[in-house]
């Protein structure tokens, strides 16, 4: 299962990540800020962050990487879910890529796993990366943008406004659009708007919005 964060804190995330908590339901999360690396927050205040918002909603078993090598992907399988923070999307990308954990991400789902993804986080999951162009800074020089396609046809835009529209309209596939203070689940087949705003849909200029708790059936 799929959980994916419009960027907001964890006030505007608190019905998604209460989702989130109940399919941990007692297993081991795991947390990679990696994408937050050289950007703002330390490791230890990250992680300060993490334990914050989850163990009052029950998650107690947090274990943090600050950074990924091919290595470490054997012990993925000893994790219920992964969640992956935000920060630059680029940077994240590139890092996935070169440690094999882009692969590594897709066989854990398809086993079973959990994957909770905000901002940054949120937006590599899905069809493409360069929904994240207007926001972020390509430092890494990645010139494939490809994401790692796991929300059927869907690239995602985070922190979603209105005056976003002329933006996420002009990209040539379909985007989710996710405000702050909302996010999605998808299990493959279903996506469903959680939260307090809805979420909104941008498929060949058409637009439609997906309220709170509203599901949609999405088609690979």
């Amino acid at each position: 299962m799929l959980y994916l964060a419009g960027g907001g804190d964890e006030n505007d995330s608190v019905k998604l990540d209460q989702q989130f908590a109940e399919q941990v339901d007692g297993k081991r999360l795991l947390y990679w800020p990696i994408a937050m690396s050289g950007v703002s927050l330390t490791c230890e205040e990250c992680y300060t962050w993490i334990q914050s918002v989850f163990e009052p909603l029950g998650v107690t078993d947090i274990v943090m990487w600050d950074a990924l090598t091919p290595n470490l992907i054997h012990e993925l399988k000893a994790f219920g879910a992964v969640y992956i923070g935000g920060g630059n999307t680029y940077k994240l990308l590139s890092n996935l890529r070169k440690t094999g954990f882009d692969h590594a991400l897709k066989d854990f789902l398809s086993n079973g796993g959990s994957v909770y993804g905000g901002s940054a986080g949120a937006v590599v999951l899905g069809r493409d990366i360069s929904t994240c162009s207007v926001m972020d800074t390509n430092e890494v020089g990645l010139n494939d943008t490809t994401g790692l396609e796991l929300v059927g046809n869907y690239a995602i835009w985070c922190h979603y406004i209105d005056a976003h529209d002329d933006f996420v309209a002009s990209y040539d596939y379909p985007v989710v659009a996710i405000p702050e203070r909302s996010g999605i689940s998808f299990d493959g087949s279903i996506m469903t708007a959680i939260g307090f705003d809805a979420v909104t849909l941008f498929t060949r200029g058409f637009k439609r919005t997906l309220l709170p708790d509203e599901k949609i059936v999405v088609y690979s």
